[in-house]
């Protein structure tokens, strides 16, 4: 089974739209599927800067450097509006 596979078998269907209080369930779902090398209190950092961009209407686009598992780049792209900006991992 290759990651993505992995990655699909253990994460839930989220919605198109992450809310605030989804936040540390999916954490707690990335950590638990083992795709992410960081700890919850970085995620949950990260989490809030992709919201506060998000609301802020920054006018920029995210970059996922050094991919180990997905998990981050997963996070990324639920933490934001869908389609608002680019996601290049």
């Amino acid at each position: 089974m290759n990651l993505f596979q992995r990655f699909l078998a253990r994460i839930r269907p989220l919605p198109k739209r992450l809310e605030p209080e989804a936040v540390p369930v999916l954490i707690k779902e990335i950590r638990l599927a083992k795709l992410t090398y960081c700890g919850a209190p970085k995620l949950e950092n990260l989490a809030e800067a992709c919201t506060r961009i998000t609301r802020d209407s920054a006018p920029d686009e995210y970059l996922e450097a050094g991919v180990a598992l997905g998990g981050v780049g997963h996070l990324i792209g639920q933490a934001q509006t869908p389609a608002c900006k680019p996601l290049f991992i």
